[in-house]
């Protein structure tokens, strides 16, 4: 589905390496998302994320700047004291929109916390946010590569789910939603205005 614009309603891709990507291809009269990048790049695209993360929140709202080192061998990335050689500086901020603790007597579930956060990146590193909130103290519910308290068979509960920025023709904003799917993301209210979507 496309609006009115020429931009598509909903992508297929909506993100990749934690960070979105509407066009593959520089030529843009063949690609009407072909801005996008550029975008991007001036920081000038508005990218939110939800996740659902596990154990007790120490603060409501944090700015999170930390150092990581990709490592090509495992796919990983790790926290790493500044200047460490191949090091990236990443950035990002988060604010808890709802918290629950999970009540379901005799299941690994019963008693934890669970929380609904909304997350910006400032940077795009590999697997940015979920090295970053992990080492937080708030690993991603099915994040089975940095979650040490993973034990389900749940998946991953990250979601690209807002996108905005300015059309580059009009001028007019758009924004696009996308409704988080995972047995993870059920429940919420915060999110229940995104069952239309």
């Amino acid at each position: 589905m496309n609006d009115s614009m020429g931009i598509p309603r909903y992508f297929p891709e909506i993100c990749k390496k934690d960070i979105p990507i509407m066009a593959k291809h520089a030529d843009k009269e063949a690609n009407p998302l072909y801005p996008v990048p550029v975008l991007m790049d001036r920081k000038e695209l508005e990218k939110i994320y939800l996740a659902v993360t596990e154990g007790e929140i120490k603060a409501e709202k944090a700015i999170l700047e930390d150092w990581l080192k990709k490592d090509n061998r495992t796919n990983s990335s790790a926290v790493v004291a500044a200047g460490t050689v191949g090091a990236k500086k990443a950035v990002l901020s988060y604010e808890v929109l709802e918290t629950k603790r999970i009540e379901e007597e005799g299941t690994e579930q019963d008693g934890k916390v669970r929380s609904l956060v909304q997350i910006c990146l400032d940077t795009g590193r590999h697997h940015q946010i979920r090295v970053q909130m992990s080492h937080a103290g708030m690993p991603l519910v099915g994040d089975r590569k940095y979650n040490p308290r993973q034990s389900g068979q749940e998946p991953l509960a990250l979601c690209s789910a807002r996108l905005g920025f300015q059309h580059p023709v009009t001028k007019k904003k758009l924004e696009f939603w996308v409704k988080p799917a995972g047995s993870a993301f059920e429940g919420w209210n915060e999110i229940r205005f995104l069952d239309d979507v």
